[in-house]
Protein backbone atom coordinates (compact mmCIF):
# COMPACT_ATOMS: atom_id res chain seq x y z
CA UNK A 1 0.00 0.00 0.00
CA UNK A 2 2.78 2.62 0.98
CA UNK A 3 4.85 2.02 -2.38
CA UNK A 4 1.04 2.54 -4.38
CA UNK A 5 0.63 5.93 -2.12
CA UNK A 6 4.18 6.72 -3.68
CA UNK A 7 3.82 5.67 -7.08
CA UNK A 8 0.59 8.26 -7.00
CA UNK A 9 2.21 11.50 -5.10
CA UNK A 10 4.73 11.02 -8.12
CA UNK A 11 2.09 10.84 -10.73
CA UNK A 12 0.26 14.06 -9.53
CA UNK A 13 3.75 15.87 -8.77
CA UNK A 14 5.05 14.74 -12.48
CA UNK A 15 1.37 15.85 -14.16
CA UNK A 16 0.80 18.95 -12.18
CA UNK A 17 4.48 20.02 -11.09
CA UNK A 18 5.67 20.78 -8.44
CA UNK A 19 6.59 24.06 -8.43
CA UNK A 20 5.03 25.00 -11.66
CA UNK A 21 4.47 29.21 -11.67
CA UNK A 22 0.53 29.74 -12.33
CA UNK A 23 0.38 33.67 -13.29
CA UNK A 24 -3.53 33.24 -13.25
CA UNK A 25 -2.63 33.52 -9.40
CA UNK A 26 -2.12 37.23 -9.34
CA UNK A 27 -4.02 39.96 -11.66
CA UNK A 28 -1.08 41.80 -12.91
CA UNK A 29 -3.27 43.87 -15.16
CA UNK A 30 -4.46 45.61 -11.31
CA UNK A 31 -0.58 46.44 -10.76
CA UNK A 32 -1.12 49.61 -11.74
CA UNK A 33 1.85 52.85 -11.00
CA UNK A 34 -0.16 55.82 -11.72
CA UNK A 35 -0.95 55.19 -15.13
CA UNK A 36 0.96 52.82 -16.21
CA UNK A 37 0.10 48.76 -15.92
CA UNK A 38 1.88 46.28 -15.21
CA UNK A 39 3.87 44.93 -18.69
CA UNK A 40 2.44 41.36 -17.80
CA UNK A 41 -0.84 42.13 -18.17
CA UNK A 42 -0.64 41.90 -21.47
CA UNK A 43 1.69 38.60 -23.02
CA UNK A 44 -0.02 38.81 -26.60
CA UNK A 45 3.16 38.65 -28.86
CA UNK A 46 3.48 41.70 -31.13
CA UNK A 47 4.65 42.35 -34.39
CA UNK A 48 7.53 39.97 -35.91
CA UNK A 49 8.97 39.30 -32.58
CA UNK A 50 9.87 35.37 -31.93
CA UNK A 51 11.02 33.74 -28.43
CA UNK A 52 14.42 31.63 -28.57
CA UNK A 53 14.14 27.75 -28.31
CA UNK A 54 12.19 27.46 -25.06
CA UNK A 55 12.74 23.68 -25.53
CA UNK A 56 16.34 25.31 -24.52
CA UNK A 57 14.96 26.54 -21.32
CA UNK A 58 16.38 23.81 -18.82
CA UNK A 59 19.92 24.71 -19.98
CA UNK A 60 19.26 28.17 -19.92
CA UNK A 61 18.20 28.54 -16.53
CA UNK A 62 20.93 26.87 -15.20
CA UNK A 63 23.33 28.75 -17.14
CA UNK A 64 21.67 32.54 -15.61
CA UNK A 65 22.12 30.72 -12.38
CA UNK A 66 25.47 29.49 -12.78
CA UNK A 67 26.86 32.72 -14.37
CA UNK A 68 25.55 35.32 -11.45
CA UNK A 69 25.98 33.18 -8.49
CA UNK A 70 29.68 32.44 -9.72
CA UNK A 71 30.16 36.13 -10.33
CA UNK A 72 28.50 37.13 -7.20
CA UNK A 73 30.61 34.73 -5.09
CA UNK A 74 33.75 35.94 -7.09
CA UNK A 75 33.29 39.67 -6.10
CA UNK A 76 31.90 38.78 -2.34
CA UNK A 77 34.99 37.17 -1.55
CA UNK A 78 37.49 39.75 -2.67
CA UNK A 79 38.89 37.44 -5.32
CA UNK A 80 37.68 39.76 -8.30
CA UNK A 81 41.26 41.68 -8.81
CA UNK A 82 40.47 42.87 -12.01
CA UNK A 83 39.59 45.91 -10.22
CA UNK A 84 39.32 48.00 -6.69
CA UNK A 85 36.50 46.14 -5.01
CA UNK A 86 36.20 45.22 -1.95
CA UNK A 87 34.62 41.72 -0.57
CA UNK A 88 31.08 41.55 0.48
CA UNK A 89 29.49 40.76 4.14
CA UNK A 90 25.59 39.88 3.42
CA UNK A 91 25.52 39.20 -0.73
CA UNK A 92 22.60 36.38 -0.92
CA UNK A 93 22.66 33.56 -3.03
CA UNK A 94 20.36 33.82 -6.23
CA UNK A 95 18.09 31.31 -6.88
CA UNK A 96 15.81 31.25 -10.58
CA UNK A 97 12.36 32.29 -10.18
CA UNK A 98 9.15 31.38 -12.69
CA UNK A 99 7.38 34.37 -11.98
CA UNK A 100 10.71 37.01 -12.86
CA UNK A 101 10.88 34.60 -15.75
CA UNK A 102 7.25 35.41 -17.28
CA UNK A 103 8.00 39.20 -16.66
CA UNK A 104 10.69 39.64 -19.03
CA UNK A 105 8.77 37.22 -21.45
CA UNK A 106 5.82 39.28 -21.33
CA UNK A 107 7.61 42.69 -21.78
CA UNK A 108 9.71 41.00 -24.86
CA UNK A 109 6.81 39.54 -26.37
CA UNK A 110 4.57 42.52 -26.56
CA UNK A 111 6.45 46.14 -25.24
CA UNK A 112 10.26 45.76 -25.96
CA UNK A 113 11.66 48.31 -28.77
CA UNK A 114 15.51 47.75 -28.09
CA UNK A 115 15.43 49.44 -24.21
CA UNK A 116 14.88 48.54 -20.95
CA UNK A 117 11.13 48.93 -19.41
CA UNK A 118 10.77 52.78 -18.82
CA UNK A 119 7.86 52.57 -16.81
CA UNK A 120 9.20 51.31 -13.97
CA UNK A 121 6.07 49.42 -13.14
CA UNK A 122 7.88 45.26 -13.00
CA UNK A 123 6.23 44.52 -9.74
CA UNK A 124 6.43 40.68 -8.22
CA UNK A 125 3.31 39.13 -6.30
CA UNK A 126 4.87 40.53 -3.04
CA UNK A 127 4.38 43.83 -3.93
CA UNK A 128 8.36 44.66 -4.43
CA UNK A 129 10.05 46.25 -7.48
CA UNK A 130 11.65 44.69 -9.85
CA UNK A 131 15.90 45.60 -11.47
CA UNK A 132 16.33 44.96 -15.09
CA UNK A 133 19.65 44.34 -17.18
CA UNK A 134 19.00 44.34 -20.79
CA UNK A 135 21.57 42.92 -23.42
CA UNK A 136 21.40 43.14 -27.33
CA UNK A 137 23.03 42.90 -30.71
CA UNK A 138 21.99 42.30 -34.60
CA UNK A 139 21.62 38.91 -35.75
CA UNK A 140 20.04 35.73 -34.74
CA UNK A 141 22.01 34.66 -31.53
CA UNK A 142 20.10 31.27 -30.52
CA UNK A 143 23.11 29.92 -29.18
CA UNK A 144 22.35 29.68 -25.17
CA UNK A 145 26.13 30.45 -24.83
CA UNK A 146 25.82 33.78 -26.22
CA UNK A 147 24.42 34.67 -22.84
CA UNK A 148 27.66 34.54 -21.65
CA UNK A 149 28.84 37.67 -23.96
CA UNK A 150 25.55 39.42 -22.48
CA UNK A 151 26.68 38.68 -19.14
CA UNK A 152 30.27 39.87 -19.46
CA UNK A 153 29.45 42.66 -21.14
CA UNK A 154 27.29 43.73 -17.77
CA UNK A 155 30.28 42.78 -15.72
CA UNK A 156 32.74 44.92 -17.28
CA UNK A 157 30.38 47.82 -15.98
CA UNK A 158 32.47 47.31 -12.92
CA UNK A 159 35.27 49.09 -14.59
CA UNK A 160 33.40 52.42 -14.42
CA UNK A 161 32.64 52.36 -10.33
CA UNK A 162 33.60 53.86 -7.68
CA UNK A 163 33.78 52.28 -3.83
CA UNK A 164 31.65 55.61 -3.19
CA UNK A 165 28.75 54.22 -5.33
CA UNK A 166 29.00 50.74 -4.01
CA UNK A 167 28.88 52.38 -0.18
CA UNK A 168 26.14 55.21 -1.25
CA UNK A 169 24.22 53.87 -4.46
CA UNK A 170 23.73 57.12 -7.15
CA UNK A 171 22.61 56.98 -10.70
CA UNK A 172 25.29 57.39 -13.40
CA UNK A 173 24.66 60.94 -14.49
CA UNK A 174 25.05 61.83 -18.10
CA UNK A 175 28.37 62.03 -19.77
CA UNK A 176 29.77 58.81 -17.41
CA UNK A 177 29.91 55.44 -18.20
CA UNK A 178 27.26 53.05 -17.26
CA UNK A 179 27.60 51.06 -14.39
CA UNK A 180 23.82 50.30 -13.27
CA UNK A 181 23.38 47.21 -15.03
CA UNK A 182 26.35 45.42 -12.98
CA UNK A 183 25.17 47.39 -9.27
CA UNK A 184 21.46 45.30 -10.64
CA UNK A 185 22.91 41.65 -10.58
CA UNK A 186 25.68 42.44 -7.46
CA UNK A 187 23.04 43.90 -5.41
CA UNK A 188 23.06 42.23 -2.09
CA UNK A 189 19.72 41.52 -0.95
CA UNK A 190 18.79 40.43 -4.81
CA UNK A 191 17.91 36.57 -3.94
CA UNK A 192 16.16 35.76 -7.29
CA UNK A 193 16.26 36.23 -11.24
CA UNK A 194 14.35 35.38 -13.98
CA UNK A 195 15.19 35.94 -17.81
CA UNK A 196 13.90 35.71 -21.44
CA UNK A 197 15.26 36.37 -25.01
CA UNK A 198 13.68 37.25 -27.80
CA UNK A 199 14.72 37.55 -31.59
CA UNK A 200 13.46 40.67 -34.05
CA UNK A 201 14.03 40.01 -37.63
CA UNK A 202 13.01 43.74 -38.58
CA UNK A 203 13.44 46.31 -35.92
CA UNK A 204 12.73 48.78 -38.17
CA UNK A 205 9.76 47.91 -38.68
CA UNK A 206 8.60 47.22 -34.74
CA UNK A 207 10.28 51.01 -34.65
CA UNK A 208 12.97 49.90 -32.26
CA UNK A 209 15.37 52.80 -30.33
CA UNK A 210 18.10 50.48 -30.57
CA UNK A 211 18.62 47.86 -33.48
CA UNK A 212 18.75 44.64 -30.95
CA UNK A 213 17.88 41.67 -33.32
CA UNK A 214 18.96 39.36 -30.62
CA UNK A 215 18.05 40.55 -27.43
CA UNK A 216 18.21 39.20 -23.50
CA UNK A 217 16.19 40.87 -20.69
CA UNK A 218 17.26 39.66 -17.04
CA UNK A 219 14.98 40.65 -14.29
CA UNK A 220 15.94 40.74 -10.19
CA UNK A 221 13.72 40.49 -7.55
CA UNK A 222 13.86 40.47 -3.73
CA UNK A 223 12.00 38.14 -1.23
CA UNK A 224 13.54 38.25 1.82
CA UNK A 225 13.29 40.80 4.49
CA UNK A 226 9.96 43.07 5.29
CA UNK A 227 10.73 46.34 3.79
CA UNK A 228 8.45 46.50 1.05
CA UNK A 229 10.57 49.17 -0.59
CA UNK A 230 13.41 46.70 -0.59
CA UNK A 231 14.52 46.80 -4.50
CA UNK A 232 17.54 47.43 -6.83
CA UNK A 233 19.76 50.11 -7.07
CA UNK A 234 17.53 52.26 -4.79
CA UNK A 235 19.00 55.75 -4.42
CA UNK A 236 20.91 56.34 -1.08
CA UNK A 237 21.57 52.34 -0.37
CA UNK A 238 24.54 50.42 -0.96
CA UNK A 239 24.77 47.99 -3.15
CA UNK A 240 26.44 45.41 -0.65
CA UNK A 241 27.96 45.88 2.62
CA UNK A 242 31.69 46.06 2.88
CA UNK A 243 33.33 43.60 5.26
CA UNK A 244 34.14 39.50 5.47
CA UNK A 245 32.38 37.49 3.19
CA UNK A 246 29.16 35.58 4.51
CA UNK A 247 29.46 37.44 7.86
CA UNK A 248 26.10 40.10 7.72
CA UNK A 249 24.04 37.37 6.41
CA UNK A 250 20.19 38.84 6.09
CA UNK A 251 17.47 36.51 8.55
CA UNK A 252 20.93 34.97 9.77
CA UNK A 253 21.08 33.01 7.13
CA UNK A 254 23.69 30.61 6.74
CA UNK A 255 26.38 30.52 4.29
CA UNK A 256 26.00 28.79 1.20
CA UNK A 257 27.90 25.34 0.93
CA UNK A 258 28.87 25.04 -2.63
CA UNK A 259 29.34 29.49 -2.72
CA UNK A 260 31.16 30.17 -0.08
CA UNK A 261 30.79 33.88 0.08
CA UNK A 262 27.06 33.90 -0.49
CA UNK A 263 24.50 33.65 1.99
CA UNK A 264 21.18 30.96 1.90
CA UNK A 265 20.80 28.10 -0.13
CA UNK A 266 19.97 28.16 -3.70
CA UNK A 267 16.34 26.35 -4.82
CA UNK A 268 16.43 23.77 -7.34
CA UNK A 269 16.52 25.33 -10.74
CA UNK A 270 12.90 25.13 -12.29
CA UNK A 271 12.74 21.87 -14.92
CA UNK A 272 8.52 22.58 -15.67
CA UNK A 273 8.19 24.02 -19.19
CA UNK A 274 7.51 27.65 -19.73
CA UNK A 275 4.09 28.72 -19.22
CA UNK A 276 2.05 28.72 -22.60
CA UNK A 277 1.69 32.23 -23.29
CA UNK A 278 -0.39 31.09 -26.83
CA UNK A 279 -3.81 30.31 -26.27
CA UNK A 280 -3.43 27.01 -28.99
CA UNK A 281 -0.43 25.90 -26.56
CA UNK A 282 -1.77 26.67 -23.52
CA UNK A 283 -4.86 24.35 -24.41
CA UNK A 284 -2.64 21.59 -25.52
CA UNK A 285 -0.86 21.70 -22.30
CA UNK A 286 -4.07 21.74 -20.40
CA UNK A 287 -5.60 19.10 -22.24
CA UNK A 288 -2.50 16.66 -21.89
CA UNK A 289 -2.31 17.28 -18.37
CA UNK A 290 -6.01 16.41 -17.71
CA UNK A 291 -5.19 12.94 -19.58
CA UNK A 292 -2.52 12.18 -18.26
CA UNK A 293 -3.89 12.45 -14.80
CA UNK A 294 -7.21 10.50 -16.25
CA UNK A 295 -4.40 7.91 -17.29
CA UNK A 296 -3.01 7.75 -13.99
CA UNK A 297 -6.34 7.52 -12.16
CA UNK A 298 -7.65 4.57 -14.12
CA UNK A 299 -4.59 2.68 -13.79
CA UNK A 300 -5.05 3.10 -10.00
CA UNK A 301 -8.23 1.52 -10.20
CA UNK A 302 -6.98 -1.67 -11.23
CA UNK A 303 -4.33 -1.89 -8.95
CA UNK A 304 -6.74 -1.00 -5.84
Amino acid sequence: MFQLVVFITVCLIVVHGATEFDPKKTDYCKITCGKNVHPSCNCTRSGNRQEFNLKQSNEFRKLILELHNEARDKIASGNETRYDLTSASNMMAVSYSLELEYFARCFMRNKFVGERDKENCVVMSNGRKVGQNLYGTVGNQSNVSWVEEAFEEWMDEMQNIQMDTINNFTMPVEGQANFDQFTQLMWSTVNEVGCARIYTADTKKNKYVEPYESAILCNYGITILKDQNLAPNTLGQPVYKRGKPCSECPENLKCNKRYHALCGEIAPVPTSAPYALDSSKAMTSKKFKSLTLLVVTIFVSFLL
